[in-house]
């Protein structure tokens, strides 16, 4: 990244671009092997990627529209907690944001920027806070074919991520963030102070998750005061960070005497004392996309949540700069509320975007919904099915399948679950529900994970004479409470 940074450089980025709005966060080009369906070429291994579309005769449009309808809806809307008051900086530039006002522009710019390499940066259009003062940061992955944009390179939004950065620099002190990471592999969730000028002078302090390791298990922790000058720790807490909860991050930078301590909820996990940087710079907070080192982003879009951040200044030396972030426009900030947003392990659970996500064996198609004008998955007969594996599973833990579903006279559906280890094919478990016409099924399973398994392939199956439609699939965590179902 940082030879990325240079290169940046020297196309002709002003002094002023570059020391505010540069990024940190490492880039090591880790090029450990990928899981089975999750290479950077391909998507996951199947006979033919991505679902063709197809027309409904009317004689089917018909049939379907006489079944009775029954849809899923979702509510994650929240009470609002704004009161219009700002956020209160103190004179050494120490503050607490809950968000509860949504995004402060006298604290806080909007990042909109490309660094690392094989990403297309992270956007304003990413950003965005609930009404109960959450601040949302979206990431996309390779599948992602959404209605994003403009980005900064004017691509499709895939590898799009989103960061918040401190409109001043800030030096010594505590920094604190109560957050959910976005728990899919390959999007790096991170919080940093940066201050660059040269490839000698690059002072800069990290933490990144998932790890290089890439699984949510590990922490990494780095400190630098130069480009090829920097100190890489990393330990394994007694949780996943990905597990859906609520975590507390925090880093304290001293100069006097000089080390970094790095803590998880409280405990301290790590205390740095070489390479520690001793001059101010921006507070960045955000998920991006590094190259490779995280993994491969095999997901269409997920999301980091952050609940608060809180910066406790330390009277200690340093050495002070100009860092005033000026580059967000006013009109940039979101102004209104969203609801809380799902973290869907399955991509394009709703079949609405034409997706590489899903494989199909024979006679899947996308159809149009002719009761709602939405588009559905039809499997036309028992030959038909589609398959998707499920990436960043966490061994032994509670998640949710939801599934809606229509069938048509006596055909019924078969909705299998395998659990997979990290690499290859090896089956650790299965699970499976059938779904029955004549008209509208709706189901939940939940599971417990095995041991060991960190994906699953998800294979949806015709198993009658006539055709079957599925509408919604969701495959989430209960323990994230992102996924309210209006009955």
């Amino acid at each position: 990244m940082r030879k990325t940074m240079r290169a940046l450089w020297l196309a002709g980025l002003s002094v002023l671009l570059c020391v505010t709005m540069l990024a940190g966060c490492t880039d090591s080009g880790n090029t450990t092997s990928e899981p089975t369906g999750s290479t950077e070429s391909e998507g996951n291994v199947g006979t033919v990627k991505g679902i063709p579309t197809a027309t409904l005769s009317e004689t089917d449009a018909a049939a379907f529209s006489a079944l009775s309808h029954h849809y899923l809806k979702i509510d994650n809307s929240a009470a609002s907690t704004q009161t219009g008051t700002p956020v209160e900086v103190a004179e050494d530039g120490s503050f607490f944001d809950d968000f509860n006002n949504g995004i402060d522009e006298n604290v806080w710019g909007i990042a909109q920027k490309t660094w690392g390499g094989d990403n297309h940066g992270v956007i304003r259009a990413n950003v965005a806070y609930t009404a109960d003062g959450i601040l949302v940061l979206t990431a996309n992955g390779d599948l992602y074919n959404g209605p994003l944009n403009p980005s900064p390179e004017d691509d499709d939004g895939v590898r799009t991520g989103a960061c918040l950065v401190t409109q001043q620099n800030l030096g010594p002190g505590s920094y604190e963030v109560r957050m959910k990471v976005a728990p899919q592999m390959g999007a790096c969730t991170a919080m940093w102070t940066f201050f660059w000028s040269s490839e000698a002078v690059n002072h800069e302090i990290d933490i990144e998750l998932p790890a290089s390791t890439k699984n949510f298990k590990n922490s990494q922790f780095v400190t630098w005061t130069g480009e090829e000058v920097y100190t890489d720790r990393q330990t394994v807490p007694t949780f996943y960070h990905n597990d859906g909860q609520w975590h507390t991050y925090r880093f304290d930078w001293h100069t006097s005497p000089e080390k970094v301590d790095f803590y998880v909820d409280d405990q301290l996990e790590m205390t740095i004392e070489d390479t520690i940087p001793s001059i101010a710079g921006n507070f960045w907070l955000g998920v991006w996309f590094p190259k490779r080192w995280c993994g491969v982003p095999n997901f269409d879009t997920t999301y980091m949540l952050v609940d608060w951040v809180k910066y406790t200044a330390y009277d200690e030396p340093f050495t002070p700069t100009d860092g005033t972030f000026t580059y967000t426009p006013f009109n940039a900030y979101p102004t209104e509320p969203i609801d809380l947003p799902t973290v869907n392990y399955i991509s394009n659970g709703d079949f609405e975007v034409d997706s590489k996500a899903w494989n199909t064996t024979n006679d899947g198609a996308i159809v149009v919904n002719p009761d709602t004008g939405s588009r559905m998955l039809r499997l036309k007969n028992a030959d038909a099915s589609v398959e998707q594996t499920v990436n960043s599973i966490i061994p032994e833990s509670e998640y949710a399948l939801n599934v809606s579903g229509f069938g048509v006279g006596d055909s019924t559906a078969k909705v299998k679950l395998e659990y997979l280890e990290l690499f290859g094919d090896a089956v650790l478990g299965t699970e499976e529900m059938t779904l029955s016409g004549d008209g509208f099924s709706q189901q939940s399973l939940s599971i417990t994970t095995p041991k060991n398994a960190e994906r699953i392939k998800i294979t949806l199956s015709g198993e009658g004479d006539g055709p079957f439609y599925f509408d919604d699939l969701y495959f989430t965590q209960p323990v994230r409470g992102d996924f309210n179902v209006v009955e």
